[in-house]
């Protein structure tokens, strides 16, 4: 074969092919469209008599899958499949012996894929395509990985169509017989066809010429599909036609690898990051242990539950993307439906686990580390309970200052009221003391400080006071140290609620803080008259924390159509903040919220993946000042940042005040519209973080109102980020 010829035939130069090998580029020209194809397995003798036909009348490309140890009756010979193939019929694998992978040893497998492909290379066939005969496993996918550029193997009728990345070597057919037996109806069949066209899919579609309920009304079918599909601007292809325009840019490893890891034809990719391995990380794990710029999810199995939440295993998603704030981790037990979150300070130490979710429990299971308003169920009391005062854990460090003279032991009793007895043995250096004490177990702490200093930390596993530490050298020993209380452990206070308002017009979106009860934490329902500017304009329960001030005082939202909470903050002079989700959620591209933080994640199911805000967004402020009433009665017209034109009717002798009110009493549709009322001064803030033209004031009906906009604050997009760190649109 001339290779040379072959790439010039599709448009590709070699000395091109030649520059990206030596500057190690990949610049893909595949392309992800809807592509569709048709493929018969065994190699029948009837296969000539049910395809040829429908081969020449509409000229496409079938695929045939052949066991080549069956070239006989009732199967064809190699002369029939030769002139098959002369009127465009792909030929690949289906085995030598036609077997089951799975039921065979390694070196059978191979054995059997060798001697397929040696005679199919010998009959000019497309030898490096598979096609499974049943079942398959990650062993098999291994095996296979190494001789054959892609397999597939056959779904079920309601199996979905493929789309990139595409699984190289588990790529699904569907079935035009439901169970080898029922043919679908005509409508059903192209619906699957829609179907590869919405997603831009690759659509097998698999039969077996010798079943008999391959008639004359299913050939009749697939001349109708193919006339359909070709309406709809799919491309017919063969197997390894469609590989070579949809298949993996990157295809790396099986999806039961570590290693794992596809690069679809359109940019999207799948890896499997979840680390098998239960040794790979644990509770003390510094951020520096992960990889920089990525998300890591490692998998904590039952060797490395010490310090996670509940001591369980579960799944540690790690977010090492910038530093102080925004690195995070995440942990969500297996045995619990709670995901728990504790963030790296700027030295990138870790803060302690607390739950992100609703917990609840008894009275004595409540979570130590959480955060001022936190909500609880406690089953004990049979009602929710909130965090007035987070607690503390107590810190007590102890220094040694002196080695063992003498052979004893020395004891220290924690702030807990436990004595722990250490044996130390003569001439026992600072060092060795340290490492023997940190060898000991002291039930309820965390040890830390730099091994070997003399410098031994005790920290509280929960947020609680205790008595003093003390070190005693009660074998005379030698050993000198000293505690000292670095944090004094303070218990957390917990706060019931006030009541539940029935009454859906009790509170709305635009209620301050001071509208709420002091020092209490109110629930209230958001029904359907009031839900004006909540997430997702949804009803939903309204909890209220007006505990203490800037810092402490908040809402969360928890809309009824949708498993999410949404939290926002008191600001100065008691303005809200936004709503942004303390939740993961999930939505179409359009509807990534407006109102987050850094690092929130959102899958995206437009594009089939988790994303994560890069740069938070901020809402555009204008803040529009009436100088003057009006002398004469008219309308005056305020243009919005969005464009929009509101039209405003004032009368003769109108003050400022007077207008002001006016005006606040019009619809701004996207705007909450704030400041102190009667006052001339008024707040427009767009509900959404985007940017937008200047806003004008105009005396359009020359009422003598006068007043001028200026930009307090100027809007920006948020900007998003993929798992490999692009930027998003």
């Amino acid at each position: 074969m001339d290779i040379g010829y072959t790439l010039r035939e599709k448009g590709i130069k070699i000395d091109d092919l030649q520059k990206q090998i030596d500057n190690r580029e990949i610049i893909s020209k595949k392309l992800r469209k809807p592509l569709m194809t048709f493929s018969d397995d065994n190699g029948s003798e009837l296969f000539p008599q049910k395809w040829k036909d429908i081969i020449i009348s509409k000229g496409i490309p079938v695929t045939c899958a052949v066991s080549t140890n069956n070239i006989s009756a009732p199967y064809m010979t190699w002369y029939e499949i030769a002139q098959m193939q002369e009127i465009g019929v792909e030929v690949i694998s289906h085995g030598h012996n036609h077997t089951d992978y799975t039921t065979l040893s390694d070196a059978a497998i191979i054995a059997d894929v060798e001697a397929a492909q040696a005679l199919l290379k010998e009959h000019n066939c497309a030898y490096d395509i598979h096609a499974y005969i049943d079942a398959y496993d990650d062993n098999v996918r291994n095996i296979l990985r190494n001789y054959f550029r892609c397999a597939v193997v056959t779904g079920l009728n309601t199996t979905p169509v493929p789309y990139p990345p595409m699984k190289t070597y588990s790529i699904y057919r569907i079935p035009m017989l439901i169970d080898g037996t029922t043919k679908w109806t005509l409508n059903q069949y192209k619906a699957k066809i829609d179907e590869c066209v919405a997603n831009n899919g690759w659509l097998i579609w698999t039969t077996e010429s010798e079943n008999e309920e391959f008639d004359s009304t299913l050939q009749g079918y697939i001349e109708d599909l193919i006339d359909y599909a070709r309406g709809l601007n799919v491309e017919i292809v063969n197997i390894e036609n469609g590989i070579d325009i949809i298949g993996n840019v990157i295809d790396i490893g099986d999806p039961g690898d570590d290693s794992y890891f596809n690069l679809g034809c359109d940019g999207n990719f799948n890896t499997n990051a979840i680390c098998v391995d239960d040794t790979k990380y644990s509770f003390y794990d510094a951020l520096t242990t992960f990889p920089k710029d990525k998300v890591t999810v490692a998998w904590i199995g039952s060797t490395k539950t010490t310090g996670f939440p509940h001591a369980d295993q579960g799944l540690l998603t790690t977010y090492r993307l910038g530093g102080n704030t925004i690195d995070r981790q995440e942990f969500r037990p297996k045995n619990f439906n709670e995901i728990w979150a504790r963030y790296a300070d700027s030295n990138g130490k870790w803060g302690y686990f607390m739950p992100l979710t609703l917990l609840s429990g008894t009275t004595s299971n409540r979570p130590y580390d959480n955060y001022i308003g936190y909500s609880y169920f406690d089953t004990t009391l049979n009602k929710p309970v909130w965090v007035k005062t987070a607690g503390a854990h107590e810190v007590d460090t102890l220094t040694i200052t002196e080695g063992a003279t003498v052979s004893g032991n020395i004891t220290i009793t924690t702030s807990l009221g436990v004595d722990v007895v250490v044996a130390v043995t003569e001439d026992m250096t600072i060092a060795e003391v340290d490492a023997a004490i940190r060898e000991a177990t002291f039930t309820g702490f965390k040890i830390g400080g730099v091994a070997g200093s003399g410098v031994i930390v005790f920290t509280d596993l929960i947020t609680q006071s205790g008595i003093a530490a003390v070190f005693d050298d009660t074998g005379g020993t030698g050993v000198t140290g000293t505690f000292v209380r670095t944090v004094t452990g303070v218990s957390t206070v917990w706060v019931d609620y006030d009541t539940i308002y029935i009454d859906n017009d009790k509170y709305n979106y635009y209620d301050d803080i001071t509208a709420f009860p002091e020092n209490q934490v109110t629930v209230a329902w958001i029904g359907d008259s009031n839900k004006t500017g909540f997430p997702h304009g949804d009803q939903g329960l309204l909890t209220t924390y007006r505990l203490g001030g800037i810092g402490i005082d908040r809402q969360e939202f928890r809309p009824k159509g949708f498993n999410e909470i949404w939290v926002r903050y008191v600001g100065v002079n008691n303005e809200w903040d936004y709503f942004t989700p303390l939740t993961q959620i999930s939505g179409e591209t359009a509807d990534r919220p407006y109102d987050n933080y850094v690092g929130c994640p959102f899958y995206d199911i437009t594009l089939n993946k988790p994303i994560w805000v890069k740069t938070a967004g901020v809402h555009e402020v204008d803040t529009l000042t009436i100088t003057a009433g009006a002398t004469s009665s008219g309308d005056i017209t305020i243009t919005t940042s969005l464009g929009a034109d509101v039209v405003i009717t004032v009368t003769a002798e109108m003050t400022i005040a007077e207008v002001d009110e006016a005006i606040r009493a019009a619809t701004f549709t996207g705007f909450n519209v704030s400041g102190v009322a009667g006052s001339g001064v008024i707040v427009f803030t767009d509900l959404i973080a985007q940017g937008g033209t200047a806003p004008v004031f105009a005396d359009t009906g020359i009422t003598g109102v006068t007043g001028e906009f200026v930009r307090t604050a100027v809007g920006v997009n948020t900007v998003w980020v993929d798992g490999v760190g692009a930027d998003l649109i």
